[in-house]
């Protein structure tokens, strides 16, 4: 509490220094060391403050320059509070509308507003080039011959010393790649649980985990989240108590839709209850290295003692989506989960293994992934700012902590899906709340994305879907 409540006086006297025009607009804040020395705290408090001006839209960071004052605006919504109620478990169906909207955000014509895909600018595409080229070069049969599971062993290498900055330790015969993370997870479900069984969800849930429930034609349990915190410990000691649970997936950092980061004691008890009732956690943790301020969160993995748990991420959020690699990490079943991926489809692409393999070796991904999260913090802002300028009057929404998802709630009035149809009639492509429900919730929010250039194409794009919006109240 008193490190909360130190950064949050930081904040606040720079937000005076700007109210009183000490640091006028477009002027460039001093050094984040200089902010140190100043108000004499961490580097970390005043980043933490910094962040929070980020947020509010005081500030933008600029990627290897600096904090700058932004022309100060009204229009941020207030964030969303409220949060959903428990339901029993439900057999997922009806998932195929995200196929459809993936594939029409997909056309050039379309403005994507909604699919949480880092955009060109934000891949390193250049440099993986180097690295595909450099791989063909170096190993011309990878293109003629199978990676088997568990795959290409420098990529195991290299991952499992990754791994270690989410706070979890495991050597290479203890991973699995796969085709991303949405395959991870699935081939987790598959080890350790049947068609029928409960799988418990965070609520919203991301719809690819709901497709890979539906898949293996199993329930999910929608688990009463908050989108600051998350899962809270008593929820789900509640839920497990009532309901015949084979398996938890949560994200605990970076939540899609939701984006929050759950806190390192929740985590722990979390996984106690986990552990108490013999369930295992598979984590989804794809947003992990995509915090939007402060450094790295560790996985909620790095917790747990002595009791099952699945491990998953990728590339797919951090580099780009085009490199269909994941992977999974854990002490037990690898054998099952080697034996899961052969059956699904044999082995992942050799060639981007090898080039995955030689481009995390390098330092590019550290410099890569610290500008990307600038970039998003800055974009979150700006989203958030166009919403509560042209959206309906009583629109909320998340204030992300990390990833690049914002999710949205409109008036009551307002039907998410019927908005995302109208808005697609206009090549504007937004994802309506309900493909993030089991149970048909969340019909009046919508998911945006961050993740692209905050163009003034963009911010005319946010005006016409609350311009839509508006007309459906």
């Amino acid at each position: 509490m008193q490190n909360q409540l130190l950064y949050q006086q930081v904040a606040h006297k720079i937000e005076e220094s700007i109210n009183l025009g000490i640091y006028r607009s477009g002027e460039k804040l001093p050094g984040v060391r200089r902010l140190s020395d100043d108000f004499r705290v961490s580097i970390g408090t005043v980043l933490e403050a910094l962040y929070q001006l980020q947020n509010k839209g005081k500030l933008e960071a600029r990627p290897r320059s600096g904090y700058y004052v932004c022309e100060q605006s009204n229009h941020l919504p207030e964030a969303i509070r409220s949060s959903p109620q428990q339901t029993q478990p439900k057999t997922v169906s009806n998932q195929s509308t995200a196929l459809f909207l993936a594939q029409a955000s997909s056309n050039a014509k379309v403005l994507n507003l909604g699919a949480a895909l880092p955009h060109s600018d934000y891949q390193p595409i250049s440099t993986l080039t180097r690295h595909f080229r450099g791989a063909l070069r170096d190993n011309p049969k990878a293109v003629s011959s199978y990676e088997f599971p568990p795959g290409f062993l420098p990529l195991r290498k290299v991952v499992s010393a990754r791994m270690l900055n989410a706070g979890i330790r495991f050597n290479p015969e203890q991973i699995t790649i796969t085709n991303g993370c949405q395959e991870a997870v699935t081939i987790c479900l598959s080890v350790v649980a049947k068609p029928a069984d409960v799988i418990a969800v965070e609520s919203p849930a991301y719809y690819g985990l709901l497709q890979c429930i539906e898949s293996l034609g199993m329930q999910a349990l929608e688990l009463k989240t908050d989108p600051v915190t998350g899962v809270s410990p008593a929820i789900l000691d509640s839920a497990l108590k009532r309901w015949p649970v084979k398996a938890c997936v949560l994200s605990a950092n970076g939540n899609n839709p939701l984006g929050y980061i759950t806190s390192e004691e929740n985590k722990r008890e979390l996984l106690k209850i986990l552990k108490t009732h013999d369930v295992p956690l598979i984590e989804d943790d794809i947003y992990g290295d995509l915090p939007l301020t402060g450094t790295r969160p560790k996985a909620m993995s790095a917790f747990a003692e002595r009791q099952r748990f699945f491990y998953c991420s990728s590339v797919s959020k951090t580099i780009s989506p085009a490199i269909r690699i994941g992977w999974i990490a854990s002490y037990t079943n690898n054998e099952e989960l080697n034996h899961a991926k052969f059956l699904r489809n044999i082995a992942t692409a050799s060639i981007d293994q090898i080039a995955l393999a030689r481009y995390l070796s390098t330092k590019s991904y550290d410099r890569h992934i610290e500008t990307c999260c600038i970039h998003y913090a800055n974009n979150a802002t700006k989203v958030r700012q166009a919403v509560g300028k042209y959206f309906p009057t009583g629109t909320r929404t998340t204030h992300p902590q990390a990833g690049f998802a914002i999710w949205v709630q409109l008036p009551r009035t307002i039907d998410g899906d019927a908005l995302s149809y109208a808005c697609l009639s206009k090549n504007i492509g937004i994802f309506p709340g309900k493909l993030f429900s089991a149970s048909g919730r969340y019909s009046n929010c919508i998911r945006l994305s961050c993740a692209q250039p905050i163009t003034s194409n963009v911010i005319e794009g946010l005006k016409n879907v609350g311009n839509i919006a508006n007309s459906l109240t």
